[in-house]
């Protein structure tokens, strides 16, 4: 990314997106920030260290947390080079349609294949500030699930259905699909969510609304 200035509306405080110092030889007290600031908002911003390579610095977070080796998502293991870092920038001689553009990005969670729940974390370096664009909204579309299940339970109900969801390829020449719920609740309490809307998705509400029932709260 060019650059990333981080918008958060719903929590109406600056210190949800004021970036949390990591030093290179991170204190226990300074991962203790992170993570809480991570538990509080579901979302951090870092200042990590000094200046490094996008691939050193997304290692060094990664091991830093324990966050385990970083997986490439299905569509890239079979048309790509199985890399698990994608470098998001304009270039006129690539066709991907979304990491090669200087437009903006739809709203959308990481993982268009995967099945839901598979990506528990995505990280994105900042290489370089650019003069102007690269706003970046977070939106917890979790949250916002639990307030509809709450408040007008059907909706929620359509939004779990297993067939709800399509998302598929638009890369050239290439024609993959993943069908799901947007939602789900696992057995943990936790919800879980590949809510997207944008050009690779398609919304099978009407037959969801025929098709779910909804768990017990």
């Amino acid at each position: 990314m060019s650059q990333l200035t981080v918008s958060a509306p719903r929590f109406g405080d600056e210190a949800a997106t004021r970036a949390t110092p990591l030093s290179v030889s991170p204190t226990a007290e300074e991962r203790a920030a992170v993570v809480d600031q991570m538990k509080r908002y579901q979302f951090v911003v870092i200042a990590a260290g000094e200046a490094k390579g996008a691939a050193e610095t997304l290692g060094f977070l990664a091991e830093t947390f324990e966050l385990g080796e970083p997986s490439v998502p299905e569509i890239y293991r079979s048309h790509g080079p199985g890399d698990p870092l994608s470098d998001i920038r304009k270039d006129a001689s690539s066709t991907h349609p979304g990491f090669a553009t200087g437009t903006g990005q739809p709203m959308h969670v990481d993982g268009l294949l995967e099945p839901l729940g598979a990506v528990r974390t995505s990280l994105l370096h900042c290489v370089r500030q650019a003069s102007t664009g690269g706003r970046t909204i977070l939106f917890d579309a979790c949250a916002v699930f639990d307030r509809l299940r709450a408040e007008d339970p059907p909706a929620a109900n359509a939004l779990l259905a297993e067939g709800v969801l399509e998302r598929f390829t638009t890369i050239p020449g290439v024609h993959e699909s993943s069908v799901g719920p947007a939602f789900k609740v696992d057995e943990n309490g936790r919800t879980l969510c590949r809510f997207s809307d944008g050009p690779t998705e398609r919304w099978h509400l009407v037959r969801a609304l025929h098709t779910t029932s909804f768990p017990a709260a």
